[in-house]
C-alpha cells in the first residue's frame, strides 16, 4: 500500500477498485510470479519480509516486528531484480545466499588472488569485492581459524627485545627537527632545495628555499626562523648529512649550548 499511495501522487485524481482475483486473472497470475522470484533473492538478511516490503510495500502484522523491517530495509536496495546493501563510501553490495558464504570465503582466502590472509583482511577484501551478508565478520573469523596454512605462516605477536624510549620535549622549540629535501625543480631565484625544522612538542614546522646547502646557510637557517624568533633551542636532532656534521655548525651549536 505504502508504494500504490506514493505512485497515486503523481495523479490529480485517483480510485482504487478492488477486483477479486477470480476476475482478475492474469494480473493475479503475474503477482505470483514475482513473489515467487523474489522469494528467491538471499534470506541471509532475513530477507524475507525485507524483500516483501521492498518489492510490494508488504509488512508483517506484528506492529514491532513491522517496524524493525520498516528500519531494516533502509540499507538495502532492489536493483534489476538483484538485492544489494547500501554502502556509504562505494559501490552497492551484492547480498550473499547462506549457501553461497563458503564458496566465496574460500575462493577469495585461497583461490587465484587469495593469500591466506587473515580475519579482518578477509572480510575487507570480500566488502572490497563488492559482496554482503549479516554474519561477514563472524564467518571470515571461524573460516580462518580452519585455515591450516595461515595458523601455520601467520606473524606471531613478538615483543620489542627492549623497551621503548619516547623522545619528549616539555616546551615548544626546547628539540627542534633539521632536515633537508631536494634536489627539487628550480624555483624563481635559483633555490633547488629547501630546509625544514620541526619542533617536537608542538609539531609546528619552518621552512625556507635554499640555493646550497652548506653549513653556513643551514646556520642562517637557524639564526632567522628560530633563534630569533623562538629562542634558543636546547636540542638539534641531525641527521648524517655533510651540511650537520662540519665543525662550522658544531662551533655553533657550542657557543649557544645547544645539543646535537
Amino acid at each position: 500500500m505504502p508504494r500504490r499511495w506514493k505512485i497515486s501522487q503523481g495523479f490529480k485524481r485517483v480510485i482504487f477498485e478492488h477486483i477479486p482475483m477470480t476476475e482478475n486473472e492474469r494480473a493475479d497470475r503475474l503477482s505470483r510470479l514475482a513473489t515467487t522470484y523474489y522469494r528467491e533473492l538471499p534470506k541471509g538478511i532475513g530477507g524475507g519480509p525485507i524483500i516483501e516490503y521492498l518489492t510490494q510495500g508488504v509488512l508483517p502484522s506484528d506492529s514491532q516486528e513491522a517496524k524493525k523491517v520498516q528500519n531494516r530495509s533502509f540499507k538495502y536496495q532492489i536493483y534489476k531484480d538483484e538485492l544489494y546493501m547500501k554502502s556509504w563510501d562505494g559501490p552497492l553490495l551484492t547480498c550473499v545466499s547462506t549457501e553461497d558464504v563458503p564458496k566465496l570465503l574460500a575462493e577469495i582466502h585461497e583461490g587465484w588472488c587469495g593469500s591466506h590472509i587473515g580475519a579482518r583482511s578477509l572480510a575487507i577484501k570480500v566488502t572490497r569485492a563488492a559482496y554482503y551478508w549479516p554474519t561477514l565478520v563472524k564467518d571470515a573469523t571461524a573460516y580462518v581459524k580452519k585455515c591450516d596454512a595461515y595458523q601455520r605462516m601467520r606473524n606471531a605477536p613478538q615483543l620489542p627485545t627492549s623497551t621503548l624510549t619516547p623522545v619528549v620535549s616539555s616546551i615548544p622549540f626546547a628539540m627542534c627537527g633539521i632536515d633537508l629535501v631536494g634536489k627539487l625543480p628550480k624555483a624563481k631565484g635559483g633555490a633547488e632545495f629547501a630546509i625544514l625544522a620541526v619542533d617536537y612538542f608542538s609539531k609546528w614546522v619552518e621552512a625556507a628555499p635554499l640555493k646550497k646547502t652548506k653549513s653556513e646557510d643551514v646556520i642562517q637557517f637557524l639564526w632567522k626562523n628560530i633563534l630569533t624568533r623562538f629562542g634558543i633551542p636546547k636540542i638539534l636532532v641531525l641527521d648524517n648529512g655533510p651540511q650537520f656534521e662540519g665543525q662550522v655548525l658544531a662551533d655553533f651549536c657550542e657557543k649557544y649550548g645547544i645539543e646535537h
